[in-house]
């Protein structure tokens, strides 16, 4: 479990972040608030050599999420895993609630 803290942004109304990920595969490479001042961006890749599924967990529930593109354009909105190969680059945002 990985607990990142952020500035506290009027639009984003997260002020800390328990991010819990289902897998030790899963490695988090940034984390920013999105260009679009909606949600937070989490970027990382599946360090392993099998698939793996991300689930995410916000403060101990479980929690919807945006795939995005490099350009932080939404690819599929609200899912509830993300089904990732062998050493797969993500990108993620979760809304700002």
């Amino acid at each position: 479990m990985d607990r990142f803290l952020l500035l506290v942004n009027k639009n984003i109304k997260i002020k800390k972040l328990n991010l819990e990920l289902n897998s030790d595969l899963i490695i988090v490479v940034s984390t920013k608030i999105a260009e679009d001042k909606t949600g937070i961006i989490i970027r990382g890749f599946n360090s392993g050599l099998v698939k793996i599924k991300l689930n995410l967990k916000v403060n101990n529930f479980d929690k919807t999420f945006d795939s995005l593109n490099m350009l932080e354009e939404t690819l599929i909105s609200n899912l509830n895993s993300l089904e990732l190969k062998p050493h797969e680059i993500f990108t993620i945002k979760i809304k700002g609630e």
